[in-house]
């Protein structure tokens, strides 16, 4: 505590001389330097990050096989909240790409009317197209 008062008293002293609009422009200098420090290290540090699928409540196992797919395609920036998965913004392609390719896409996005349309070519005949409606 000693050091702290042998410390700051210069300044303490120096402060106190100074006229009042001179302490008032340096109050406000320090001020405006530590938001700018505060703004500095927040935006510094923060990651733009979205929901997996727009923020889509997804069962125990669909987040369970969804990790296990960004597991193996090697994507680490994820975070799991709840029954939801935050990803970052930037790489998302990525992210959707590892699930597309390890087949864990959720239920609702694999629906048999999705799997006809995949397989859908310009040359089916009019009977194939009506089977798979």
């Amino acid at each position: 505590m000693n050091v702290f008062q042998k410390t700051f008293e210069p300044i303490r002293d120096a402060f106190l001389a100074m006229p009042m609009t001179t302490r008032l422009i340096a109050g406000m200098l320090v001020l405006t330097i530590a938001i700018g420090l505060g703004l500095l290290v927040k935006g510094g540090s923060t990651t733009e990050t979205e929901y997996l699928f727009g923020g889509r409540m997804l069962s125990e196992t669909e987040v369970d096989s969804v990790e296990m797919s960004f597991s193996q395609a090697g994507l680490k920036l994820w975070e799991r909240e709840g029954r939801r998965i935050r990803i970052p913004t930037k790489t998302r392609n990525e992210y959707l790409a590892a699930l597309r390719e390890s087949a864990t896409l959720p239920l609702a996005l694999r629906s048999s009317v999705q799997e006809a349309i995949d397989k859908a070519s310009p040359f089916d005949s009019s009977e194939q197209r009506t089977s798979r409606e």
